[in-house]
């Protein structure tokens, strides 16, 4: 799976591939991990990204970043786990 990539598409055709939000590795969530939503998410994409994608990401407007960043998420959660809340 480190090797899969997640691809999305906007309506207007801008094509962004970044690595599966479940594949980065947790320093680099451990470094962002006191930031604002807004701040971790462009921490994220600085990170795992390169100067294309980020040229391609800056280009969004900001409901088209809104649908990348949630289905970037998806299916991905660092809260507690189901066990411990017993």
């Amino acid at each position: 799976m480190a090797f899969e990539k997640f691809h999305w598409t906007s309506p207007a055709g801008v094509e962004i591939t970044l690595p599966h939000m479940k594949s980065i590795k947790a320093g680099v969530l451990r470094r962002h991990r006191k930031e604002d939503p807004v701040d971790f998410i462009f921490s994220l994409l600085e990170e795992t990204s390169d100067a294309e994608m980020l040229a391609a990401v800056d280009s969004l407007d900001f409901a088209d970043l809104e649908d990348l960043t949630a289905k970037w998420q998806s299916g991905v959660s660092l809260g507690e786990s189901s066990g411990s809340s017993t």
